[in-house]
């Protein structure tokens, strides 16, 4: 007895060459998470101004971290199904406890295969907040500026630093950081489009 199974996306299946099967989304463009959890990353020696927090899980960004030595480093190579052409959206999960944003700041580089993986940095500061602080503690999502890592093919790589920029060292603030206390990160990501599940072989995408 065959079964019928409402789908909330379907997906046809199609043999390709070699015997591959080859899964072929309905909706051809759809958004996903490149996702550099806090707990997991890596801080520089010198970083004493941003310690673990074992018990709310994440890292704890203290209101006397500095650009010199404080910085969370991360790197991932971008998943093969990524559209090429089209912006990352940077942003963090972070814990809020007052009405102020600390002055979160990223640097970012992204190269592709075959090029130079050790240029300059991009330097940008935080633009909005997800949502609306009210009161108590909330889980709040603060976003940069969006940006095309000008990736040709798969397999590029983007180096990110973060920093809470509590001298405002950077100047792309209008001050000093506001955020009163210490600040709990729980996650970094991208957002990004892709337009498929993968690429057809290991180096390229069609």
């Amino acid at each position: 007895m065959r079964t019928k199974l409402a789908l909330f996306v379907l997906l046809a299946l199609s043999v390709i060459a070699l015997g591959q099967v080859e899964i072929e989304s309905v909706f051809t463009i759809y958004w996903d998470d490149l996702r550099f959890p806090a707990a997991a990353e890596t801080l520089p020696a010198g970083a004493a101004n941003i310690t673990v927090d074992t018990t709310n899980v994440g890292l704890s960004f203290e209101t006397d971290a500095v650009m010199a030595t404080d910085w969370l480093i991360m790197n991932a190579q971008m998943p093969h199904g990524y559209e090429f052409g089209s912006n990352l959206f940077p942003h963090v999960h972070w814990v809020q406890t007052e009405d102020n944003t600390p002055n979160w700041l990223i640097q970012y580089r992204c190269n592709d295969i075959g090029e130079d993986p050790t240029g300059g940095f991009t330097s940008v500061a935080w633009t909005t907040d997800a949502i609306t602080y009210v009161s108590g503690t909330i889980h709040q999502l603060t976003s940069f500026p969006n940006f095309d890592p000008e990736f040709s093919g798969v397999s590029g790589m983007c180096d990110i630093k973060l920093y809470r920029d509590t001298n405002n060292t950077s100047t792309l603030f209008a001050g000093a950081d506001p955020f009163t206390t210490d600040v709990l990160l729980k996650e970094f990501d991208f957002h990004y489009k892709a337009n498929s599940l993968g690429s057809v072989s290991i180096f390229s995408k069609w």
